[in-house]
């Protein structure tokens, strides 16, 4: 959606950015297929979408939709048997996402981002994936 793609090129421009390469993803499946060569890497990706009642009560049309979206947090690291290395890194770059997206408004159209939970996806004995999600509201008009 141009939402996400506009979270991609917002993630892009800040500076002093953890990532060394963030993109769109339709699903974990797809990343997994293509996986990054530089790391760390994130990938946005929709996760859901709420419509709330028609509020107006009249032949016009208003619903308030919720958007969650997530960024998917791709980072290996060697000589890490425990994990306790990629778990303060993924910390790191997770808090990173919640600086920047945090009240940060995606368009006109759209309420501030909120933080809504982070997640372990997927982890091997060098690479681990984090999913943080995140929330915004659009009205919709009909």
């Amino acid at each position: 959606s141009m939402m996400l793609s506009d979270v991609v090129t917002f993630l892009k421009a800040v500076s002093g950015s953890p990532f060394r390469h963030v993109d769109q993803a339709l699903a974990l499946a797809s990343i997994q297929a293509n996986p990054p060569r530089q790391v760390p890497a994130a990938y946005v990706v929709p996760t859901s979408s709420m419509a709330g009642p028609n509020t107006t009560g009249t032949q016009e049309v208003r619903q308030r939709k919720t958007i969650r979206f997530g960024v998917v947090i791709v980072q290996r690291v060697h000589d890490d048997a425990a994990g306790s290395r990629r778990a303060e890194e993924i910390e790191t770059l997770a808090e990173h996402l919640e600086t920047v997206l945090v009240g940060w408004t995606p368009g006109e159209a759209f309420t501030p981002i909120t933080f809504v939970r982070g997640s372990l996806v997927h982890m091997t004995e060098g690479e681990v994936w984090w999913l943080h999600e995140f929330s915004t509201d659009t009205t919709l008009r009909g």
